[in-house]
């Protein structure tokens, strides 16, 4: 059964000298059967290849992780989502690299990363590495290797494992939970609910009020004489009877 990953390769690089490693950066200054050196110029200007490492526990989820490193010779077309590994430190203009190959990467998210590069190593040639290396090429002789573990996309890092379990002990303070208790049986009887009474008094009831006599008839008779009395109006005529414009109030106003 394979061993899960315990570090990760969070970054390549090249540089052309030993004493300008980037920091946190793990140079491969020798080759891994010592032979000799893992000089991949060898020139008058040095190339060295370096990487970072660091414990997939301690990394968030979202850490670019190296999920694979490839040796391009010209006119290979290079992969989707493969970049160019640079010189570190050195100007567009200035870089010296291999015209026969060229080092590329491909970096995934940790949580969806299914394979994970854990170390990259040089040999001399026709020196194969044992333990899980796979070799991707060869640039002066020189064979590189790579080891590439699967991964699990859903496994938490440790360091969130134990904030999970802080978390799980720490006092809920969700109001919630605070106020939604299991109620305890009373032994009083609930009350019953009241009636909701509305009240249909109108507000001029009990004031005493007298109908006009002259709409009293005597008979049935009187009825259409009733109807004569009743003065119908246009909808113009009440406006204008009911109308009150303040004159003598605008007159007021306007006097000195």
């Amino acid at each position: 059964m394979e061993t899960p990953p315990s570090h990760l390769i969070t970054g390549v690089t090249l540089v052309d000298s030993l004493t300008s490693v980037p920091p946190d950066y793990t140079v491969i200054s020798q080759t891994v059967n010592g032979s000799g050196t893992a000089d991949l110029a060898r020139l008058k200007k040095s190339c060295y290849l370096c990487y970072r490492r660091e414990k997939l526990g301690a990394c968030p989820t979202t850490t670019p992780a190296l999920v694979d490193l490839v040796l391009l010779h010209d006119g290979i077309p290079i992969p989707a989502g493969y970049t160019l590994v640079v010189m570190s430190g050195a100007q567009p203009s200035s870089r010296r690299r291999s015209r026969k190959a060229k080092f590329y990467v491909k970096y995934s998210p940790l949580n969806s990363a299914k394979d994970l590069v854990t170390d990259i190593v040089i040999s001399s040639r026709g020196h194969n590495v044992a333990g899980g290396f796979v070799f991707i090429g060869e640039i002066h002789s020189l064979w590189i290797f790579i080891r590439r573990v699967s991964h699990s996309p859903t496994s938490t890092p440790d360091h969130q494992l134990l904030d999970r379990r802080s978390a799980d002990h720490r006092p809920t303070t969700d109001p919630l939970r605070l106020t939604q208790q299991p109620r305890v049986p009373s032994s009083l009887p609930e009350p019953k609910p009241r009636p909701v009474i509305y009240s249909a008094e109108y507000v001029l009831s009990g004031v005493p009020f007298e109908l006009n006599k002259k709409y009293f008839m005597d008979g049935f008779e009187d009825f259409d004489g009733f109807l004569e009395q009743i003065c119908c109006k246009t909808p113009e005529e009440v406006e204008k009877e009911f109308n009150y414009g303040f004159a003598l109030e605008r007159s007021v106003i306007r006097s000195p």
